[in-house]
């Protein structure tokens, strides 16, 4: 099992694939979409999306033996019994377990005038004021995209 679906979870796949053929591989992401290249998000607020933008086309996890499990939140992770918890409490039992799960953008204690009043957001609370984001995942171009 890999948690992560970026480029280390894809790459650790990949790698494993190219040492044992016969590896059942589950890849598990929050994000919904396969692995892409993040460093391209920018240019997607005013570009569409092309071929070079996915690390592989969707076929290959099918064809590589690799169950995606998209848009799913892993909960807890029980090393005893080897079994992850997901966010609609399906179980998955793994045999070793690789943690790919990336990063996530840091947004200093900042104060924001909003209305009458002044706020401070941070990394956790940034995105929910209205017009502050940041570039992390498809979805944050998205919504950025949504609001021009």
């Amino acid at each position: 099992v890999i948690i992560g679906n970026g480029a280390a979870g894809f790459y650790a796949a990949k790698a494993i694939k190219e040492r044992n053929a016969s590896a059942i591989i589950k890849l598990i992401s929050n994000e919904t979409e396969h692995s892409y290249v993040r460093t391209q998000l920018s240019d997607l607020i005013t570009d569409e999306i092309d071929d070079t933008f996915y690390l592989a086309k969707a076929n290959w996890y099918k064809e590589n033996n690799i169950i995606e499990i998209l848009g799913a939140n892993v909960n807890s992770i029980d090393k005893e019994t080897k079994t992850i918890k997901l966010d609609n409490k399906q179980g998955i039992r793994y045999d070793k377990l690789v943690l790919a799960n990336g990063s996530y953008n840091f947004v200093p204690p900042t104060k924001v005038k909003l209305d009458d009043s002044e706020i401070e957001i941070n990394s956790w609370t940034y995105n929910t004021i209205k017009g502050i984001h940041t570039v992390k995942k498809l979805s944050d171009v998205e919504a950025i995209k949504n609001e021009l």
